[in-house]
């Protein structure tokens, strides 16, 4: 079958003398990046025949390319070995690797940035971008690499049809998975659940758990694509995670887990799509090379699911297991995320994540004016008066301040106790342990805080950590503090746009058994529809708390209704 599939450019001209590989970032999905015989580097954006920059520097023709997670780097692999790093700010090259003396396969940059992975022949090394040295090498023939979604794990797929999990942290292989029977074409990690994905050559698609390290699902390619161009050799998890994409030659097709099935297939109008991306607006976007041009293709997502899968024709369907447990609760130490607010690309013309306010809190609805010169300073000679209080000594007045700035000192000093303790269970035991520590601190400042990092990293709400929140969250709303209830707000709406899709799903179609993933997606929505109660009583509050407010409440339309 045939979908609504746009051509959004024809057959632009990319390189002189051939394109050889492509690659999307992940921040937009719209901003691409290109490798050619001609030893350039091009950056494009979707949509334009144009490239925003030409890079050059390297001496061979280009193997493989990549994009950071930010959109501020780009990089590219040669046959012979070299890697090269720019800076798409300066558009400026910034570091050189002589990384191997065979070809560069891939390269895969750490989410968190400040480190790169790069694959050859028989070599998979890490590499420190500020320090300019590679700092770990692991032995291994791999096709295809990935880095987990919070930067502690590397997976590969294997030439040897093996599939290899390599702790960052320890500088060790955690696990090898058999069960291909054909080399690995590609890998996919669930951007919130210990879920793996992997593809081979003949087209069969496996689902593994990562946490318990074993096999939950396998789909064997459509009887009438075994022929190996109709087999898919690309898969992606959207956003959201609630599908997995693969594409092939002459193939593209949708997969749901629990169980593992096919459940949407078309034959698009494309050739060898070279890479793909699917955009937080459920958009998917491609691009196929044609020797020394570039198509670039789209279509929504739901167009797909227009065309089901006939599930008598899937062979061998096994039921994926209930994965309960996320990425951020792996055994494995490692730094946690830095808190600062996101770079900005410089081709990122729509929006920037904004610094959180991090001074004390305003409370709500307090007028504030600028002093009478009465008010600046005490008349010489008088009383000094605050308040109903008043001093007829400098000296008691004083006194009186020494006493108070003791008290905010301690207080001070806990709340930093506190959030060392916090940090300190976060690296050693993951973001949900550490939000079940909260009750205990018993400091909504504290809360404020750590749910900022949630406001600038919405990825790390997956359904046991916004579980763990709803109430903390809940507790913010009584406060008087403006700060504390649009950040409140802020962490309720993305907590639905996270999770819509999932509730939808288990409510609309609420028939036993439930796993114990579906039970915990229903808690989460039944604290959702508590908080939306308190939401209704400060909606009407006037400024930013009521806008924030206005805007949570809004995204409660995208939720079905009990």
């Amino acid at each position: 079958m045939s979908s609504t599939v746009d051509q959004l450019e024809e057959n632009f001209v990319a390189h002189s003398s051939g394109v050889n590989c492509l690659k999307f970032g992940t921040k937009s999905g719209r901003v691409f990046v290109s490798g050619g015989n001609d030893s350039l580097v091009k950056v494009w954006i979707v949509g334009k025949s144009e490239s925003e920059m030409s890079l050059s520097g390297l001496r061979a023709p280009v193997k493989t390319v990549g994009l950071d997670s930010y959109e501020l780097i780009a990089g590219g692999g040669t046959i012979d070995g070299e890697i090269k790093l720019w800076d798409l700010v300066r558009a400026k090259a910034i570091r050189t690797f002589n990384a191997s003396k065979t070809a560069i396969q891939s390269l895969e940059f750490h989410p968190f940035g400040g480190f790169l992975a790069s694959a050859s022949k028989s070599t998979i090394k890490v590499w420190d971008i500020r320090e300019r040295k590679c700092i770990q090498t692991y032995k291994d023939a791999t096709n295809t690499l990935k880095m987990s979604p919070d930067g502690r794990l590397i997976i590969t797929g294997g030439v040897d049809s093996s599939v290899k999990i390599w702790d960052l942290t320890a500088g060790k292989i955690l696990k090898t998975f058999s069960g291909h029977t054909s080399p690995v074409t590609s890998v996919a990690i669930h951007p919130h659940e210990c879920l793996l994905a992997t593809s081979e050559l003949s087209g069969c698609v496996k689902f593994w758990d990562i946490d318990r390290f074993e096999m939950v699902g396998s789909l064997d390619p459509h009887s009438g694509d075994l022929d190996a161009s109709k087999a898919v050799n690309s898969i992606q998890f959207g956003p959201d995670g609630s599908s997995l994409v693969g594409v092939g030659q002459n193939v593209m097709k949708m997969y749901g887990w629990e169980p593992a099935q096919c459940y949407s297939r078309i034959t698009p109008p494309w050739t060898n799509l070279a890479d793909f991306s699917i955009t937080k607006a459920n958009q998917f976007i491609g691009a196929n090379i044609v020797n020394d041009t570039i198509n670039t293709w789209a279509m929504d997502m739901m167009d797909l699911m227009k065309y089901p899968e006939d599930q008598n024709d899937l062979e061998d369907q096994v039921a994926v297991s209930t994965i309960t447990k996320k990425l951020d609760e792996i055994a494995v130490n490692s730094p946690a995320p830095s808190t600062a607010s996101a770079p900005r690309s410089p081709f990122d013309h729509h929006h920037s994540l904004e610094k959180p306010v991090l001074n004390s809190p305003a409370p709500l609805n307090t007028p504030t004016s600028n002093p009478s010169p009465d008010q600046r300073s005490p008349k010489p000679h008088s009383s000094i008066s605050i308040g109903t209080q008043s001093w007829q000594s400098e000296e008691d007045f004083v006194e009186h301040l020494s006493n108070g700035h003791a008290s905010v000192a301690d207080q001070m000093a806990k709340r930093l106790e506190d959030v060392r303790a916090l940090r300190a269970t976060w690296d050693e035991a993951g973001v949900t342990r550490a939000l079940k520590m909260l009750p205990t601190i018993k400091d909504t400042a504290v809360y404020v805080d750590l749910l900022k990092i949630f406001t600038l990293n919405p990825k790390l709400l997956n359904i046991e950590a916004s579980i763990t929140i709803l109430p903390l969250v809940t507790e913010l709303l009584f406060e008087p503090y403006e700060n504390y209830i649009i950040t409140a707000s802020t962490v309720i709406k993305q907590i639905i746009r996270n999770h819509q899709i999932a509730i939808k799903n288990i409510v609309d179609n609420n028939r036993p058994p439930l796993t114990q993933h579906k039970k915990k997606v229903r808690e989460c929505y039944q604290g959702l529809q508590d908080v939306k109660v308190l939401l209704m009583d400060l909606k009407n509050t006037p400024g930013q708390v009521g806008a924030a407010v206005r805007d949570a409440l809004n995204e409660f339309s995208t939720l079905p209704h009990c």
